[in-house]
Parts: structure tokens; sequence; C-alpha cells
């Protein structure tokens, strides 16, 4: 079952990402990083338009993917806080994020 919360530990990747791309390529950009993407983080990506994310993470033994595209507005800008790899976000900040359609 996916379940997150507050307790999970949320990486935003820096850059656009393809969101054809599906578990083994994100798996992929996670591992050129130098992290694991079986470590039970939360892997968050975003298309360059910001419409798209989509969440990659290990659970019980399986990569579970969570993909969400707006209808109307996009995702908040204040993503970018570097300009390669990932960033660590708070539970509370990736539920603002999520839910804080322009």
């Amino acid at each position: 079952m996916f379940v997150l919360n507050e307790t999970n530990v949320f990486r935003v990747c820096c850059t656009p990402v393809d969101m054809r791309q599906g578990i083994l390529r994100l798996s992929q950009l996670v591992r050129s990083n130098d992290f694991n993407p079986s470590d039970g983080a939360v892997y968050v990506f975003y298309n360059r338009s910001r419409n798209r994310i989509k969440l990659l993470h290990w659970e019980r033994c399986v990569f579970v993917v969570y993909h969400k595209q707006m209808a109307q507005g996009c995702l908040s800008p204040k993503i970018k806080r570097a300009r390669t790899g990932f960033y660590e976000l708070r539970w509370d900040e990736l539920v603002l994020y999520i839910g804080s359609a322009n």
C-alpha cells in the first residue's frame, strides 16, 4: 500500500525530467546522484512546465510510482534550490508544493 507521511525523507530533483521515464530510468537518475533508490526515501521529479510530478518510493521490496498531472495551473516555482542533484523537502513543504497550483 502506498503510504507517505512526515516520517519519510523527500528528495526533489533540481532539474526537470521527461515524464515518459519509468522506474528504471528514474532509479538510474537517483543512482547517478549518489543516492540509493531503495533507501526508503521518496524521490520527487517534475517536468519542465511543472504541470506533472512523479514520486518514486521503495516500499516492501517493490517500487511504487505516484504520478500527478495538473488539470489547470502548475506546481509552485519555489522548487529550484540548486542547479543539479537533489535537495531534501519536509512533508509539510511537499504538501504545499503539490497542492499549490498557480
